[in-house]
């Protein structure tokens, strides 16, 4: 079969213009992909309806904080530690890796019962703040991250009871899902 005339046969001016109408397209969109700086297309260029769940799907993070604690008072309800009512407050230092200071812990907590707490806490942190509440049993539950500010809007996410690390800081692992 001759090559050459099967070719020429197939070779029509709708075929031409879909043809450039294709690497139009294409050249197009990978020149916006590849010139485009990150972050440059918002709300104002985005129509409604056009952007699909996993569109806004969010980052995970995990962050382990090295908390010592340094400042805390406690006023007492009770006749004794524990009981409904008392309420500790605190400000801690927030630790990196070589122990230098990297933010606050501040916050508080009133005891439900000898077992159980509810607390509020911000995490001052380089960047912004995270927001957490929850109640928690000795040794068990998980509190809730709220909110934050800065680099951690919107942020969500668990506070896992911390474990106490061998320099006798205790390392609270935040788990946060943070908007794209």
């Amino acid at each position: 079969m001759n090559t050459k005339a099967a070719f020429q046969g197939k070779l029509t001016y709708a075929n031409v213009v879909a043809t450039t109408c294709l690497f139009v397209t294409l050249g197009g969109g990978a020149y916006a992909a590849a010139a485009l700086p990150a972050s440059s297309v918002g709300t104002r260029e985005v129509r409604d309806g056009s952007l699909r769940m996993r569109d806004m799907a969010s980052r995970e993070r995990t962050v382990s904080l090295h908390v010592r604690l340094d400042t805390g008072g406690a006023n007492l309800a009770g006749s004794e530690p524990g009981s409904p009512g008392d309420l500790v407050a605190f400000d801690n230092k927030i630790l990196d890796g070589a122990g230098k200071e990297i933010g606050r812990n501040l916050g508080h907590c009133v005891s439900v019962n000898k077992r159980s707490r509810t607390c509020v806490e911000t995490y001052t942190l380089p960047g912004g703040q995270v927001h957490i509440v929850g109640t928690t049993e000795t040794g068990s539950g998980a509190a809730v991250v709220v909110g934050g500010t800065g680099k951690f809007s919107g942020a969500t996410g668990t506070l896992p009871p911390a474990t106490v690390d061998r320099d006798g800081t205790y390392v609270n692992t935040l788990h946060l899902r943070l908007p794209r």
